[in-house]
């Protein structure tokens, strides 16, 4: 199994042991002690769908995946795959760093400034901390809900389209290695705690990318607000998940992965007859 993802499936703030990869294994190794079963662990922070469609053309016959699973992030996903990574950052030392110049010259003013408030943020610890802070005390405040260029709500139609057609073609990819495509749709800690998940704009171009390429998706965002620990899933500083939201991601993953894998069967049996099969939430 194959976890594309960002900084969340990485495993921002916690150890190797506690991501969502690990935790993984750890309960599908429970439920079939007879199988041998690998997660691999391929999340980048800083990475959009873009960026995760390059990893698996470069990475994915070293790898040779039965199941990708992608973790979509509502919060930046579909505005980050405007810039690749190929166009903000560059390898030093073995690590993604943002590059320190940046031609601007033909972007709109808005997008300078979110490039540019990004750039900022990777290398001022005290920006992040003041940015962080009044990001949640609003969460907590309830004041969170309409600013949808916080949440990445704020995205237009050509994200959306682009965002689709890369989510397509990573399936496609997939399928050409073999492998099935779990889409996997988590969002940030104000939708969580506020139980909105299911209002975001986000969801639907995942459900209609999951619809179109005939594949199945959890809505991870959705069982983590019915959870009583919802609290505890998310730092409250940067939003990244703790060792206990990996845990309920897993949590949340690991038995609708047995569900995925009939449906993605019987979806194969129904093809061969009468054509694409839907992709449903699960």
């Amino acid at each position: 199994i194959l976890v594309l993802g960002d900084s969340q499936a990485f495993g921002f703030g916690v150890e190797d042991d506690e991501t969502l990869a690990r935790q993984l294994a750890e309960l599908l190794a429970a439920v079939h002690p007879g199988r041998s079963i690998d997660v691999v662990n391929g999340g980048v922070p800083g990475y959009g769908t873009a960026d995760q469609v390059a990893y698996l053309e470069r990475m994915g016959h070293r790898i040779d995946p039965d199941l990708i699973l992608l973790q979509f992030l509502s919060v930046n996903d579909l505005k980050e795959n405007r810039y690749p990574a190929a166009t903000w950052a560059r390898i030093e030392d073995g690590m993604l760093t943002a590059k320190r110049e940046a031609d601007s010259s033909e972007e709109e003013f808005e997008d300078v400034l979110w490039r540019w408030h990004r750039y900022i943020k990777l290398h001022s610890h005290l920006l992040r901390l003041l940015s962080d802070s009044a990001g949640y005390l609003a969460i907590r405040m309830g004041w969170s809900g309409g600013q949808e260029s916080m949440w990445g709500e704020d995205f237009d139609t050509e994200d959306a389209r682009r965002g689709e057609r890369l989510l397509l073609q990573l399936v496609d990819i997939g399928r050409d290695l073999g492998a099935d495509t779990v889409f996997l749709f988590t969002t940030g800690q104000a939708h969580v705690l506020e139980g909105t998940v299911q209002d975001l704009r986000s969801r639907e171009v995942l459900a209609s990318a999951a619809e179109r390429a005939g594949v199945q998706w959890i809505d991870v965002g959705t069982a983590m607000s019915q959870r009583p620990d919802r609290l505890d899933l998310y730092y409250r500083k940067d939003g990244h998940w703790t060792s206990q939201g990996h845990r309920a991601a897993a949590e949340i993953v690991a038995p609708l992965l047995e569900v995925a894998s009939d449906e993605m069967e019987e979806s194969e049996t129904s093809q061969s007859g009468d054509g694409e099969a839907s992709g449903t939430a699960i």
